[in-house]
């Protein structure tokens, strides 16, 4: 099970892309194309209700907007999957402006999505390399994640808050934790339970 960090939630998406690519070879090709089915999947459930979502708000922005407002709206629902990078150009978050962007949260669901594209050619590239090398790449990433975070939080808090890269790390640390070798204690229930530990 791997925990995304920015939600707190549980989310089996790098689990599935871990366990498809592990294997290298054949099975890489084949983690491929499994993960452009998932990436199909989470569409399929995730756009029937962000379809309502952003034409609702389109309505009743239409109804009581500005048209300056309406115009931002526009926008952002044009660049929804580019979100994070549209609204760090023009709003802080949780500042004054934040409250008359409705849309505002399209940011994370962006982060999210940007990451499951990239993240499969990341374990693609290290599916043959082994657990450690895997592993220690992986982690290396989020490491430069976290620093790029913190140092550019320093000049620009704006873009260290919404930018893909700076948010890596968190969704990284969970996949850190599914290469890593289960410890002795999961092992210990896995053999009483009788079901593998896939970690």
């Amino acid at each position: 099970v791997v925990v995304d960090g920015e939600h707190g939630a549980v989310d089996a998406g790098v689990e599935e892309c871990l366990q498809d690519l592990g294997g290298g070879g054949a099975g890489a090709a084949t983690g491929i194309i499994g993960d452009i089915g998932e990436a199909e999947r989470r569409l399929r459930r995730i756009a029937p209700a962000l379809l309502v979502v952003m034409l609702a708000t389109a309505v009743i922005g239409f109804a009581i907007l500005t048209p300056v407002r309406l115009q931002e709206l526009a926008a952002s629902i044009l660049f929804a999957p580019v979100a994070n990078f549209w609204f760090m150009t023009q709003s802080v978050y949780m500042g004054p402006t934040a409250a008359d962007t409705p849309l505002i949260h399209l940011w994370s669901l962006a982060v999210e999505e940007q990451f499951y594209l990239l993240f499969p050619l990341v374990l693609w590239g290290t599916s043959r390399m082994g657990r450690r090398w895997q592993l220690g790449i992986l982690a290396g990433i989020a490491a430069i994640s976290i620093g790029l975070s913190t140092i550019l939080a320093q000049w620009d808090a704006n873009q260290a808050f919404f930018r893909s890269d700076t948010r890596a790390w968190e969704l990284l640390l969970g996949a850190v934790c599914a290469v890593a070798p289960a410890p002795r204690l999961l092992r210990s229930i896995s053999q009483d339970s009788g079901k593998p530990i896939t970690t």
